[in-house]
């Protein structure tokens, strides 16, 4: 597991605390990264709440994160969404 999301799966979790992080705290490269770190580790209420924020982030004109092409982030952020449709 990436050691900074270690790190911030400690932080509270749930919906106001991912819309205080997209304008506090976001860095859409480690929002990435941790979306697939939580996917990863089955955490489906982190990877959903931080596919939102980078959603959000993208619909608003924020740049993409630099670890893929803007067409994989879209593939790999709408199929945490479709994964964890349950949670909605």
């Amino acid at each position: 597991m990436n050691a900074n999301y270690a790190a911030r799966r400690t932080r509270p979790v749930g919906s106001f605390h991912f819309r205080l992080m997209e304008y506090l705290d976001m860095d859409p490269n480690q929002t990435y990264r941790d979306m697939l770190d939580a996917l990863d580790d089955r955490d489906d209420e982190t990877a959903r709440g931080l596919a939102l924020v980078l959603k959000r982030w993208l619909a608003n004109g924020g740049f993409y994160p630099q670890q893929d092409t803007p067409e994989a982030i879209n593939t790999h952020t709408a199929e945490v969404l479709r994964r964890t449709a349950d949670l909605a």
